[in-house]
């Protein structure tokens, strides 16, 4: 989906973890009828914010 492989997007995100603090939770709701509705949350210190976005 992103184009790029799956080392690649674990690299980058230990280092956004390492450098910027950022932590990523998803949550599932398995109770929707024939659907699974997702949340991401992503974290962040606020330094980071313009970086990451």
């Amino acid at each position: 989906m992103l184009g790029v492989s799956d080392q690649t997007v674990a690299r980058r995100y230990a280092r956004l973890r390492n450098e910027a603090g950022v932590r990523v939770i998803g949550a599932l709701w398995p109770e929707s009828v024939g659907r699974q509705l997702w949340l991401v949350r992503v974290r962040c210190v606020p330094e980071a914010v313009a970086g990451l976005a």
